[in-house]
């Protein structure tokens, strides 16, 4: 098995295995530390002529039913993570297992999909 590391930084790294191409990602908490991570990841789709997948703690929801309990999604945070999603050209690739993969564990609980794989279609 063929395995480079081209990019790795405290959150992501991206790599290829043989013919594919990988990014695994730990999503910044912060929402300006979110955009600089989620423009840093696009920024490796404009040299990438192969599958590629990422996968990882994104740190943020994109939709509603992602989130139960707790305060609502904030719906402008969200626009802007689909929006670097469909800036890569990825769109999300099943999982499985539980529904949510996070729970806040405090009086006002909350249950959230916070871990997730997206990928491209095509090469």
């Amino acid at each position: 098995m063929n395995l480079q590391v081209y990019v790795a930084t405290k959150n992501f790294f991206d790599t290829t295995v043989e013919t594919e191409k990988g990014t695994f990602v730990y999503g910044h908490p912060y929402v300006k530390g979110k955009l600089e991570v989620w423009e840093a990841i696009k920024e490796l789709n404009h040299w990438c002529n192969k599958a590629w997948c990422c996968i990882g703690d994104f740190n943020d929801v994109r939709f509603n039913y992602e989130k139960q309990g707790g305060n609502p999604i904030d719906a402008s945070r969200a626009w802007e993570f689909n929006k670097f999603i469909s800036g890569c050209n990825l769109f999300d690739l099943p999982i499985q297992g539980g529904e949510f993969t996070w729970a806040d564990n405090r009086d006002n609980k909350s249950y959230v999909m916070l871990d997730g794989v997206i990928g491209s279609r095509t090469v």
